[in-house]
């Protein structure tokens, strides 16, 4: 089966925790989520300019008693815009203005739903409070550790360490962050990441890299042995 109903790239997709929907992000600034089982689109989450600049990465946040509303959505955009959609509903909820000009490139949720990072081209993992949508706290050196010298393009929360949060970018290294400490306390050296290319086994432990200047290669990580 194939989607689309635009002549813009794709940037982004993500499936619905569900499994019944697939949320697609254009470069014309649109998300557009299709039914699964028709290939239609369900909805679309349009903001009301015209301009909206592309979606470069979304999430799905997870169902959590914590939080009330349902079927929420966050995007990114290349110009550093954040938005909490309805999904379901097509109504954006909130919307966080860019900051410092800093172009987001991904960004994910903690198992809970409670936490939110972003990350991209000015270095810094942001960890936002999803009760009160704003930064908890900003992550980027931590003691002796600089963290990234260049832009960031994958961030990732360990799901069985809610405490630990990886992110990989342009300088060949993967940075490995304690929210504790709110910096980053150890590093992996070698992937040159591109994209959304870490993530992490049900044991917590276990993590894959890929990369692009490493051809056909993907890295599996044991961070026990750290």
């Amino acid at each position: 089966m194939t989607f689309g109903e635009s002549d813009c790239e794709v940037f982004c997709a993500k499936f619905d925790p569900s499994d019944k929907y697939l949320a697609c992000g254009y470069a014309d600034g649109i998300t557009r989520i299709y039914n699964l089982k028709t290939g239609k689109v369900g909805w679309t989450l349009q903001g009301a300019l015209d301009e909206d600049m592309p979606i470069t990465a979304m999430a799905w946040r997870p169902i959590s008693p914590m939080l009330k509303t349902q079927n929420v959505m966050v995007t990114a955009q290349a110009d550093g815009t954040l938005k909490h959609w309805h999904a379901t509903s097509g109504r954006c909820l909130h919307q966080v203005a860019p900051e410092n000009e800093n172009s987001l490139c991904t960004i994910d949720f903690n198992s809970s739903g409670t936490l939110l990072a972003t990350a991209g081209k000015d270095r810094h993992v942001r960890i936002y409070d999803e009760t009160t949508k704003t930064v908890a706290f900003s992550m980027k050196e931590g003691g002796s550790l600089l963290g990234h010298s260049n832009r960031i393009f994958c961030v990732k929360f360990n799901p069985q360490e809610p405490n630990m949060i990886v992110s990989g970018g342009w300088d060949r290294t993967i940075q490995i962050y304690d929210l504790r400490t709110r910096g980053p306390v150890n590093f992996l050296y070698g992937p040159h990441i591109c994209g959304e290319t870490i993530d992490f086994r049900r044991d917590g432990y276990t993590m894959v890299s890929g990369s692009y200047r490493m051809s056909d290669v993907l890295e599996v990580w044991d961070l026990r042995k750290l």
